[in-house]
C-alpha cells in the first residue's frame, strides 16, 4: 500500500450547483398548486350558492305544506267530532239550543277582536301620520 500525503491529492474543485432553479421551480409548482386550489375552492362556492337557489323553493314549499297539513288536520280533529256529536244530539232541546247559542256567542266574539284589532290599527297609523305632519309642519313654514 502506498502511503500519500495530503499535499499529493490534488484539490478536486466542486462545481457550483445553481440552486436558483430547483427553487424557481418548486415554487411555480407551489404556485401552482395554489392556483388550482383557490380555482376549486371559488368552484365549490359557486356549486354551493347554485345548489341553495335550487333548495330553497323546495324547502319553502315543504314548510308550506306542512304549515298547511297541521292547520288542516288540527281544524278537522276539532270541526268534525262537534258537527259528529251536534248530528247525533236532537237539537230542539237544551243541549241543542245551548250548542247553537254557544257558537253564534264565539263567532260574534271573534268578529268582535277583528274589529277592536282593525280599530287599533287605524289608529295607528293615523298618529303616525300626524307625527308626520306635526315633524314637517315647522320645516315648511316661511322664514
Amino acid at each position: 500500500m502506498s502511503r500519500t500525503s495530503k499535499a499529493d491529492i490534488a484539490p478536486v474543485q466542486v462545481k457550483d450547483v445553481e440552486e436558483k432553479p430547483a427553487s424557481e421551480d418548486a415554487m411555480q409548482k407551489v404556485a401552482g398548486a395554489m392556483m388550482v386550489a383557490a380555482n376549486a375552492v371559488q368552484q365549490g362556492a359557486l356549486d354551493a350558492r347554485d345548489k341553495a337557489r335550487q333548495v330553497a323553493p323546495s324547502v319553502g314549499r315543504a314548510i308550506s305544506k306542512t304549515i298547511y297539513t297541521t292547520c288542516y288536520y288540527t281544524s278537522y280533529g276539532i270541526v268534525f267530532p262537534t258537527l259528529l256529536i251536534s248530528s247525533l244530539l236532537p237539537l230542539e232541546n237544551a243541549v241543542g239550543y245551548g250548542l247553537g247559542d254557544g257558537a253564534r256567542a264565539a263567532k260574534d266574539a271573534v268578529a268582535d277582536l277583528k274589529a277592536q284589532r282593525k280599530a287599533r290599527k287605524e289608529a295607528r297609523r293615523q298618529e303616525a301620520a300626524a307625527a308626520r305632519a306635526h315633524a314637517a309642519g315647522p320645516a315648511l313654514a316661511p322664514a
